[in-house]
Order: C-alpha cells, then sequence, then structure tokens
C-alpha cells in the first residue's frame, strides 16, 4: 500500500456503519466495507510530459515548453537562440507507454516539413527525457543536416508528477452497495479527480458494490466513477489488508489502465449467529418420567403415527444405576430387579423386547432424577409382538420431563 494517502472516517461515516448489522439477512453482509473519506494519490504508471525543459542536442542548449492538449496530445515550443540567430518555434507530440511499462516522448516541429524532430524516453522517475534528435538545415541558422543523442532536461530539477488524486466519501450499505456519503437532508458527496496535481475535473459519483461469498471466504469489489469529460473503474479483492483494486480512468487527455492501489477498508458488520438446528424429526417430547424404587419408568399416550404406524402408546423402563450410557433392552433384560424394558402398544397388539429376535438400543444423553429436569434418550432397534410374531422398528428420540 502507497503512502500517497490521507483517510479519516467522519462521524456522519460510523453512524451510517453502526445501523448496518440489523437491516439485511447474514447472507447479504459484506465482509469488508468502502467507508470514511478517502484522499488517495493513485501511481497511475506514467509521469506528466508537461513542464519546462532545456533541450540539449549538438552542442547547443535552447529552451522549450510542453503541455498536454484536450485530446492527449503535446504541444509546446519556446525562443531558439543559437549565435545571432532568434526564432521561435513550435513542436507538436505524443507522450505514450509501451508494454513494457517505458515511458516514450515524441515531438516534430509544427510545421509541413519538420526541421527538428525528437525520439526519447523518460526516466522512470519522472525526470529528464533522453533519446535522439535529427535535425534539418536552417533550423536556427544551423547549416546541413544532423542527428545525435540529444537530452531533454527538467529545470530545477523539478520531475513530472505520476500520481491522480481521487477524493470521496464513501459508505457501504447492508447489502453491500458503495455510494458517496449522502447526509440526512444533506446532497451525496462527490468524487473529485485531479491529474496530475494540476487539473481539476468535475465532480463525479461513486456507485459500487462488494460482494462476500457464502462461505464469507472471499470478498470482492467493483466501483464506477462518473464525472463530465471523465470515468473510472475501482475492482478487485477485498481482505484484511485493504481494497486492492485495479484502477481504470479515462479523461480526454488521459487514459489509465489498471494501475494497481490499495484502499483501506473496515470490517462489514458482524452476521448474527445461525438460527438453532431445527429439532430432529424423531424427537418425541411431552414424555413423562417417574422415578421408583431405582427404576425409571417414562410413558407417553397419544405417540403420532409417524413413528410406528398408527396412533401408539409407549413405555421405557431401565435402573437408575444406567445414568448416562448406552445399554440394550432385550429378552434377557425383560426381568428381574433391574430391568430394561421398551415396548409400543398399538390397539390390542403389544409390540416388546421380551421376545427375540427383539432388541433395543437406549443412547441415554441426558438423565436426572431431579423433578422438573429431562431425560434424553435414543432408542433405535427392533420390537416384536409375541403373539403374531410381527415386528416393529424403532427410531426415536424420547424427551422425558421428571415428574
Amino acid at each position: 500500500m502507497s503512502t500517497g494517502r490521507a483517510f479519516r472516517r467522519s462521524a456522519a461515516v460510523l453512524a451510517f456503519a453502526a445501523a448496518l448489522a440489523a437491516a439485511a439477512p447474514a447472507a447479504e453482509l459484506p465482509a469488508w466495507v468502502l467507508a470514511g473519506e478517502y484522499d488517495e494519490r493513485v501511481e497511475v504508471g506514467f509521469h506528466s510530459a508537461a513542464g519546462d525543459y532545456d533541450f540539449l542536442f549538438d552542442v547547443h542548449n535552447v529552451r522549450i515548453s510542453l503541455s498536454t492538449l484536450d485530446d492527449g496530445t503535446l504541444a509546446g515550443g519556446g525562443l531558439l537562440q543559437i549565435g545571432d540567430t532568434f526564432e521561435l518555434y513550435q513542436v507538436v507530440g505524443t507522450s505514450t507507454v509501451d508494454e513494457t511499462g517505458a515511458q516514450h516522448v515524441d515531438f516534430d516541429e509544427n510545421v509541413k516539413f519538420p526541421r527538428i524532430s525528437f525520439r526519447g524516453t523518460m526516466a522512470s522517475d519522472g525526470g529528464d527525457v533522453t533519446g535522439t534528435y535529427t535535425r534539418k538545415a536552417g533550423f536556427g541558422g544551423l547549416p546541413g543536416d544532423a542527428s545525435g543523442p540529444a537530452t531533454l532536461r527538467r529545470f530545477n530539477p523539478a520531475k513530472g508528477q505520476g500520481t491522480f488524486r481521487l477524493e470521496m466519501t464513501l459508505v457501504t450499505d447492508a447489502k453491500g452497495r458503495v455510494r458517496g456519503l449522502k447526509p440526512e437532508g444533506g446532497e451525496e458527496a462527490k468524487v473529485r479527480l485531479t491529474t496530475f496535481g494540476q487539473e481539476i475535473l468535475p465532480d463525479g459519483t461513486a456507485r459500487g458494490l462488494v460482494k462476500t461469498s457464502r462461505d464469507r471466504a472471499t470478498t470482492t469489489c467493483k466501483v464506477k466513477l462518473k464525472g463530465s469529460g471523465w470515468r473510472g473503474t475501482l475492482e478487485g479483492p477485498m481482505d484484511a489488508g485493504g481494497f486492492h483494486a485495479l484502477v481504470s480512468l479515462r479523461t480526454r487527455k488521459y487514459e489509465v489502465s489498471a494501475a494497481p492501489w490499495t484502499f483501506p477498508v473496515f470490517p462489514g458488520p458482524e452476521p448474527p449467529p445461525p438460527p438453532p438446528p431445527p429439532p430432529p424429526k424423531n424427537r418425541l417430547a411431552l414424555c413423562d418420567a417417574t422415578v421408583s424404587a431405582g427404576q425409571i419408568e417414562i410413558t407417553r399416550n397419544g405417540v403420532p403415527r409417524k413413528f410406528f404406524g398408527k396412533t401408539s402408546s409407549l413405555t421405557v423402563q431401565f435402573p437408575a444405576s444406567d445414568s448416562v450410557s448406552t445399554v440394550h433392552a432385550d429378552p434377557s433384560t425383560a426381568t428381574g430387579m433391574n430391568a430394561r424394558r421398551f415396548f409400543v402398544e398399538i390397539g390390542n397388539r403389544t409390540y416388546g423386547t421380551a421376545s427375540a429376535p427383539a432388541d433395543v438400543t437406549l443412547e441415554i444423553r441426558r438423565f436426572s432424577t431431579i423433578p422438573g429436569q429431562v431425560i434424553e434418550i435414543l432408542c433405535t432397534g427392533t420390537v416384536v409382538d409375541p403373539a403374531s410374531g410381527k415386528s416393529k422398528d424403532v427410531d426415536v428420540l424420547v424427551e422425558a420431563v421428571v415428574q
């Protein structure tokens, strides 16, 4: 992240952000937000070629001034003095960036048959431009044609600025929508773009969207900027390190393509905790548990038909000494002082664990003998009607309140 910035969060932005958490479903809440007053000096990948130079060619040193026209081309000139010759001259040219990132400054005298031409490459810090010149006879009263190395040397020694300034006050709402801050009863904050510290363009607007994946692992953002005579986009991923944007800007004079820049971000509103899971489909509540002589008996009448095919009554018996454990109710435990039994009454039939091959696993998950407390048992297996030999599958989560 570059240091070419000033940033702060205003009271209005903080108040807006505080209201986000309750404004949208958790799935829509952005994990990161743009919120605050941004004053960013974005490094655009090239430098202003405008400025005053000494034009050094042959053994001569002449002054030249360059400026950028509305269409992005260069224009300029100067007063040429070589010996007793004084002459005003004008040039037109271009400043371009090639695929390697090198910035080229080229110009020709602005006449039908140019007498002076220059082709050069600007230093990476925006300083001098070194290259070659071509001169025709008569320029500055000089005889003959000539060519060779030449330099445009900046005055003072000044350097061409390499940043555009973006000023904007942004907020992100609970659905991730980005825009300029609009105080209650006021106007929306505008976006101001200044190119190379020289030209302030007409104020524009910001419209964008932050998207966070459902698992909240990734967040991306795209913001469109629009002003009279200029357009821009900021697009890229967001994380704790900031909004890692590729900045593209187009004005009448300049075009910036995918310049990397990182904007400060803040955590979005914390999503509310997820709702509790729905109760298990096999949950059977409203059961009663009684404690007598060290034995627990759980009963429930009117068991819904989804459990055993018809409305029924259920009974579970086991010794209190089982406490929290996993045990079995089967023919071997059907009698005695510490019997374990599970049976279901459907009409005049009783399906239980007293006859083979009945076997019901009792997974006692919660246990208490204190009145008002809950006993929870997952019961799975098979019960048998000894009269007919028919069986029923058991899969029921019993919740009983101790009486």
